[in-house]
């Protein structure tokens, strides 16, 4: 998503031409992307717990959140987490592999 959102920031891109007349042309971008060592530390937690394959459904003040969210500890209100038909009932679907509902103190926005 990071690597369309940069492409999107391009410049219009001009079609190639040979003796004054466009043509088909092909251009790549390359793009390398790295990982803090924050986010390999998180990464292989995930993966330890097993929840890099079966991710729980992450709702964040009724929200439901689709990447990652980094919230200070002091802005979290409160933490529940939901297992079983507990969380398929509330959340369909959706929720069959565990439900985290957070809620925070309003007020401080979530980084990143």
């Amino acid at each position: 998503m990071e690597a369309l959102r940069v492409v999107d920031l391009m410049t219009e891109w001009k079609p190639a031409r040979k003796n004054g007349e466009a043509v088909h042309s092909r251009g790549s971008v390359p793009v390398v992307f790295s990982l803090s060592e924050e986010e390999k530390d998180f990464i292989s937690t995930m993966q330890r717990m097993g929840l890099d394959e079966k991710p729980p459904l992450y709702i964040i003040d009724n929200k439901k959140v689709r990447s990652r969210v980094h919230l200070p500890s002091y802005n979290i209100k409160s933490l529940r987490v939901l297992k079983g038909q507990s969380a398929i009932d509330q959340y369909g679907e959706e929720g069959k592999n565990g439900v985290v509902v957070v809620t925070t103190k309003r007020g401080t926005a979530p980084v990143r």
